[in-house]
């Protein structure tokens, strides 16, 4: 026994020492490590969750353990589990959520990159869009747009590759008719709208707004469905306990102000 453990003392000293004679790469490592995780930190937005709270109806669940008297009177409980599963997929359902889009202002997002890292801006965009809804519009793709107003003009950039067509009239993607390679740098007068074949758009300057001179701002057109898609997955309902009508929406998103207009 005491060999064994005079060997094993033996063999850790051995360890040690091969690290100790490696320290240099320890040491690199760890400072990457290191300077990842800040890198991480400072290029990646805050996500946050906002929740509401819906009644759906009075008392609480039916339950087959309630008390005889509850059960007789009939108003001790007023909603089923199977009831109330209706009713929460009926809140994430389709047609619902659809609805609530087409009412919201979400089809354009407007952003900001600033020291690596990008966040939306949606209660101060830097800019408005209006999007020409005769035309079908390019979607999906980041459309860089820096205005000098100095000079008394405003630069459109953008690249992509398959970028998809958007029919604002329909709210339909265009499902056999892309656009193969996207390469725009162009300047237009302040006041003057950008026309291209696929993208045609003016914007608005807000009143008192200073742009960032370091920023690169840009925004996205997002097609209704893929903001279906977004939302769904972003959106869960859940009662609040066994027995409670109430349930707890709940967003997760980078805007609080965004996620509170759409609940």
């Amino acid at each position: 026994m005491n060999q064994t453990g005079a060997q094993d003392t033996i063999d850790l000293k051995a360890i040690f020492s091969k690290i100790a004679r490696k320290w240099w790469l320890f040491l690199i490592t760890v400072s990457i490590a290191v300077a990842a995780a800040a890198a991480y930190i400072k290029t990646t937005p805050k996500a946050y969750r906002v929740k509401s709270v819906l009644r759906m109806s009075e008392g609480r669940r039916a339950s087959f353990g309630g008390n005889k008297e509850e059960f007789l009177k009939g108003s001790g409980y007023l909603k089923t589990d199977a009831e109330l599963e209706d009713e929460i997929t009926m809140i994430k359902s389709v047609n619902n959520m659809t609805n609530t889009l087409k009412k919201l202002d979400f089809s354009i997002g407007y952003f900001e990159t600033v020291n690596f890292l990008t966040k939306e801006v949606y209660d101060a965009p830097p800019f408005i869009v209006h999007m020409d809804s005769a035309t079908t519009q390019m979607c999906g793709v980041a459309i860089h747009v820096k205005v000098d107003t100095m000079g008394g003009t405003w630069r459109v950039k953008a690249t992509g590759k398959n970028v998809r067509l958007y029919d604002l009239r329909t709210s339909q993607m265009l499902t056999d008719d892309f656009i193969r390679n996207v390469d725009i740098d162009e300047i237009v007068a302040l006041g003057q709208s950008f026309k291209q074949e696929h993208l045609n758009f003016s914007i608005e300057l807000p009143k008192k707004y200073v742009m960032n001179a370091k920023s690169d701002y840009f925004f996205v057109l997002n097609p209704l469905d893929e903001l279906l898609r977004q939302w769904q997955g972003a959106t869960s309902v859940d009662p609040m306990s066994d027995e409670s009508n109430i349930v707890t929406l709940t967003t997760t998103g980078e805007v609080i102000s965004k996620q509170k207009r759409f609940l």
